[in-house]
């Protein structure tokens, strides 16, 4: 039988979560459990956990008479993953305040824009862009040369003449680098309307 006045282990706004998985394991509403909860130490602090349970003997009216749990310490996992988010959310806030048009693309590729490039290049949605080829926002007397500066891998500043969506041209300058992106090395360039 399991007892439920461990509460004050439980940070407090995981309390009410952790009591009524356990409670709906021991109803028979789910057989397997997985929930993630803080639990105070002796010190004061909070340590992750990963909860994992399942009924593994019912009785002949169908009630859970044992079940199993492992409980895993996943502190340093929610530490980084918030750190990730935070880190996340501050490189959004950043690239969506500069007056610039931001790039990310991989061999041509667009994986990501902000903002000020969508309306740079006179679109309403980062859903008209994404997935497309860079070389279609790049004018075409500008195409050749975009494309060196991308196969060469150059981070020096450069001249082009964008391509806006009504067929409209116009002078930019750009400067790329390599950048860590969702895990993989991709070019972010930076676009000013010059």
């Amino acid at each position: 039988r399991v007892v439920l006045d461990a509460d004050h282990a439980f940070r407090p706004d995981d309390r009410a979560r952790a009591r009524q998985a356990v409670q709906d394991h021991l109803d028979g509403k789910t057989d397997i459990h997985r929930g993630e909860y803080r639990l105070c130490t002796k010190d004061g602090s909070y340590r992750w956990i990963l909860d994992q349970g399942r009924i593994i003997e019912y009785d002949e009216q169908g009630r859970p008479l044992r079940m199993t749990a492992t409980h895993t310490d996943i502190t340093e996992r929610k530490q980084a993953e918030e750190r990730l988010r935070v880190s996340e959310e501050r490189f959004r806030a950043l690239t969506e305040a500069t007056t610039e048009g931001i790039v990310f693309h991989d061999q041509g590729r667009i994986l990501d824009v902000n903002p000020s490039l969508i309306s740079m290049f006179g679109y309403e949605n980062v859903s008209e862009i994404i997935g497309r080829g860079l070389l279609e926002f790049v004018a075409p007397e500008s195409r050749e040369h975009v494309l060196k500066q991308v196969q060469s891998g150059n981070t020096q500043l450069y001249e082009a003449m964008g391509l806006r969506k009504d067929g409209s041209t116009f002078p930019v300058e750009a400067i790329a680098r390599l950048y860590e992106y969702q895990g993989r090395a991709v070019r972010v360039a930076a676009i000013r309307d010059i």
